[in-house]
């Protein structure tokens, strides 16, 4: 060892100046922060023992500094391994992405944020705090604080329609100028129940008798105080058969025999001992066939007054029955113009669910009381809890209560839930995929920078767009489109609204290129729109438009649900699609598209007329069926306009190209007819994300000069979600 030392000495004189002999250096296992500080070895006999400085000293021996790396360094000061390992990733990166910059750490990070990918936070001294970190601080005009009438603040995301609509209203020229306050009363409205009629549930009499089920005593309910508040026998049994007819399908919720079991036996003995939930559940039913059958409002508000001291013993209770009814009542409220309070009772429902267990599927209970039929039960209310929520997500542009996605699992049987003369076979297993990509499509449309667009092969748009179009190939043939014609009056609802959730979680998935698209045009500077860009676009328009088709397919059949579920929704947010395309073509000077997305507003518009002169629908679906009204109104009016102005303005150089690149696509749209038959052709409209040819987008685009939504035309009584 020592000739082995005074070799090295000989070779590097300067190795005589270490205080050990390099034959003799050895690293320890762990250096204390004292011994570091001091840059000497830390000696100790074990681990779990001070070393011989600190035990000298008497101080703590602790290591919290965190260790340095030991790697060979060549003269330069680099590490030569690493420079293989970055040289390695870029070359990875530019075959994946040959457009990518990787001049520098600025380019490379807005690289990563438009394909969605957590990025590291910038060194104060790496001089990429530049152009991202000005943008970042810029604050996100898609989403605001708002106001309701109650003075409490209001959060609507970035990916709410009602942003969406804004522009619509704004491009199509929309008559008179919306209040941007008008939006809360839609989520909070003022309740005309006195504060004092509002009191807290506080029961008569309680019973020492332990419910397994709520895990609270249950409670003796009056029967007097019942009776004043429900309504007749008759009425009430019409309630329940209503709802298991239009909205059990939908809305999945009970176990039909065993509901109707417990309710014929309340109802022989309504003074017997009976669950609060229950009746809270039994309520809700009551309070959301108010409208369709006719019960008078003053009955209504006593209903949903005794409502409300029941939901506050569910509210502190575990169980399935507190989510049940939660959900019941929640749906009352999105339909009633108090979608905030839906939104807060949807949530405590999911942590309810969270809480007992339902989104485990795969865990075996250890008790007996689970049977087939509630494990199958609980799953079904699951499923039913979140394709509600991720709706409201959509709509609202809030963020999700459920942060990771739930794993599919196959459904259970139609037959035991009591639902298998509703639903196509295997359609639960579909639809649940099919809520999964919609959960994955709100986080990719909240993700997306309105700056920075990138519509690349792996960008989170474009993966999700290749999973939807796999989702729709592998669909059995018995749950296609083509086949909607030859099934039963009864599985005809379910396929076709299938299918218009596919074409919506396209729509909101690609609605962000539809705008850029839209804001490159306007700002002619910055170069024609790339081909990437446009085709996604171009997606979010056919998607638009055959959801739109199909809505208007459901309606003529007799099956579009006007009070209960999310068909006029659906329906809105379809048009404002399909009116924002027209726009888009009249600014790149192609009009080949517009009699068939003219067909579409009018027939929208007139079906819209119709239903809102229907008593039964509610306050929610008023202001979305006034607003496709009002779109259709104003579009007819935008396109006489902008044909007047095309005639007599000078189409640029640049525009002519962009109208003969529009020119040249193809469209697999099918030919408006009349009520709507081709849809339900074999050959239906597919979207194929592989067609796509991509390009770079993120270089050419520059923000939108949006006008200010106070100055964008609507009715001042709409709402807008």
């Amino acid at each position: 060892m020592e000739h082995h030392s005074a070799a090295l000495a000989q070779i590097r004189p300067d190795l005589l100046k270490r205080r050990v002999p390099p034959g003799l250096r050895k690293r320890a296992e762990i250096s204390c922060d004292n011994c570091k500080a001091r840059k000497q070895k830390c000696r100790r006999s074990s681990a779990d023992q001070s070393c011989n400085y600190c035990r000298g000293l008497g101080v703590t021996c602790a290591a919290t500094k965190l260790r340095k790396p030991r790697t060979g360094r060549t003269g330069t000061g680099t590490t030569t391994r690493d420079n293989m390992r970055v040289a390695v990733l870029e070359s990875l990166v530019q075959g994946l992405i040959p457009e990518a910059d990787l001049a520098d750490l600025t380019s490379m990070r807005d690289l990563g944020c438009s394909l969605g990918i957590p990025m590291p936070m910038p060194m104060a001294n790496d001089g990429s705090s530049t152009a991202s970190e000005s943008q970042s601080g810029l604050p996100d005009l898609r989403e605001r604080l708002l106001q309701d009438n109650r003075g409490t603040t209001q959060y609507i995301g970035p990916t709410s329609s009602y942003f969406f609509m804004t522009e619509v209203c704004s491009a199509v020229g929309a008559k008179r100028s919306p209040n941007t306050e008008e939006l809360c009363k839609t989520l909070n409205v003022v309740s005309s129940i006195p504060q004092e009629t509002a009191v807290a549930f506080t029961p008569a009499s309680s019973s020492t008798i332990a419910s397994e089920q709520t895990g609270f005593p249950t409670q003796q309910l009056a029967g007097r105080s019942l009776d004043v508040v429900l309504p007749t026998s008759s009425q009430t049994n019409r309630t329940v058969d209503w709802f298991f007819a239009h909205v059990h399908a939908d809305f999945t919720v009970f176990h039909e025999p065993s509901f109707r079991e417990t309710y014929e036996a309340w109802r022989h003995s309504p003074s017997d001992l009976v669950d609060p939930t229950w009746m809270c559940s039994l309520l809700g039913m009551l309070l959301l066939t108010a409208k369709p059958l006719g019960m008078p409002a003053s009955q209504e508000q006593e209903i949903w007054i005794k409502a409300q001291e029941l939901l506050t013993r569910t509210l502190l209770t575990s169980s399935l029955q507190s989510v049940q009814a939660m959900m019941v009542l929640a749906l009352y409220l999105h339909n009633s113009n108090r979608r905030d309070a839906c939104w807060t009772l949807t949530g405590s429902a999911i942590r309810i669910a969270l809480a007992i267990g339902m989104h485990q599927n795969d865990v075996q209970c250890t008790t007996t009381s689970q049977t087939p039929l509630l494990r199958t039960l609980r799953k079904r209310i699951w499923w039913t809890l979140y394709a509600f929520e991720q709706m409201q997500v959509s709509s609202l542009g809030r963020p999700s209560a459920l942060s990771v996605f739930v794993p599919v699992a196959d459904s259970s049987s139609g037959t035991m839930m009591g639902i298998g003369a509703d639903i196509p076979p295997d359609y639960m297993t579909w639809h649940n995929k099919l809520v999964v990509l919609l959960g994955k499509a709100c986080q990719t449309a909240k993700n997306t920078s309105p700056t920075t667009p990138n519509a690349g092969p792996l960008s989170p748009a474009a993966s999700l767009l290749r999973e939807l179009d796999e989702w729709k190939k592998a669909l059995p043939r018995h749950l296609q489109p083509g086949s909607v014609e030859y099934l039963p009056p009864y599985y005809q609802r379910p396929v076709i609204l299938l299918h218009v959730q596919y074409y919506y979680t396209i729509s909101l998935a690609t609605r962000w290129a539809l705008l850029s698209s839209v804001s490159l045009l306007k700002n002619m500077a910055s170069g024609a729109v790339p081909q990437g860009l446009s085709d996604m676009a171009e997606a979010c328009v056919e998607a638009g438009h055959s959801s739109c088709a199909l809505l208007l397919k459901l309606d003529a059949m007799g099956h579009f649900n006007v009070s209960i579920w999310w068909d006029v929704f659906w329906l809105y947010s379809a048009v404002l699609t399909v009116a924002f395309g027209i726009h888009r073509d009249f600014m790149r000077q192609s009009t080949y598209n517009h009699p068939t997305a003219q067909a579409l507003l009018r027939d929208a518009s007139a079906a819209m007329q119709i239903h809102v002169q229907k008593p039964e629908m509610p306050p929610t679906m008023q202001r979305w069926a006034n607003i496709v009204i009002d779109i259709y109104s104003s579009t007819s009016l935008a396109v006489v306009s902008e044909k007047e102005g095309i005639e007599e303005d000078e189409i640029t150089t640049q525009s002519r190209g962009i109208s003969q690149q529009a020119a040249q696509l193809r469209f697999t749209l099918p030919e408006t007819q009349e009520r709507y038959d081709g849809v339900a052709s074999s050959e239906p409209l597919l979207f194929d994300p592989g067609s796509i040819d991509f390009a770079d987008v993120g270089r050419a685009f520059q923000a939108a000069n949006w006008e200010d939504i106070s100055g964008m035309l609507l009715i001042p009584d709409y709402a807008f979600p």
